[in-house]
C-alpha cells in the first residue's frame, strides 16, 4: 500500500509450457536491483482504482529491453499478447529517472523535466 511507482509493461511474447511471459521492459527501465524475494520487481494488473498483485509472478528476468516474468502456475492463462501490465520496481529511482513522466491513476500527465 506504500508503493507509488509502477511501470506499464506490454506483453510480447508467451512461452506457455515454461509459464513465462516477455514484456517490453528490461534492464534500462528497471536497473538490476535485485531480491531474493521479489526477482527484479513484483507484477500486477492494473485496475479502475489502481493496481492489484498478480500472485504467483514476478519479473525474473532482465535483458537490455525486455523482462520474462515467471509464473509458479498457469495464472499466465490470464494473459495474452497485447495486455499491458504493471511491475513494481525493487527501487524506483532510475526507473523514474529513465522514464522522464508519469501518469496518475486518475489519468493525469506529470512531466519529469
Amino acid at each position: 500500500s506504500d508503493i507509488a511507482v509502477s511501470v506499464a509493461c506490454p506483453v510480447v511474447g508467451m512461452k506457455k509450457r515454461e509459464y513465462q511471459l516477455v514484456i517490453y521492459g528490461g534492464a534500462v527501465h528497471f536497473s538490476k536491483d535485485y531480491s531474493e524475494k521479489y526477482d527484479f520487481g513484483q507484477v500486477v494488473k492494473y485496475e479502475e482504482e489502481g493496481w492489484s498483485l498478480v500472485k504467483g509472478a514476478t519479473l525474473k528476468r532482465l535483458s537490455q529491453e525486455h523482462g520474462i516474468v515467471s509464473f509458479t502456475d498457469n495464472g499466465i492463462d490470464n494473459f495474452k499478447i497485447g495486455d499491458v501490465l504493471g511491475v513494481l520496481p525493487i527501487h524506483s529511482c532510475l526507473t523514474a529517472d529513465c522514464l522522464k513522466g508519469y501518469q496518475s491513476n486518475g489519468g493525469e500527465i506529470v512531466d519529469h523535466y
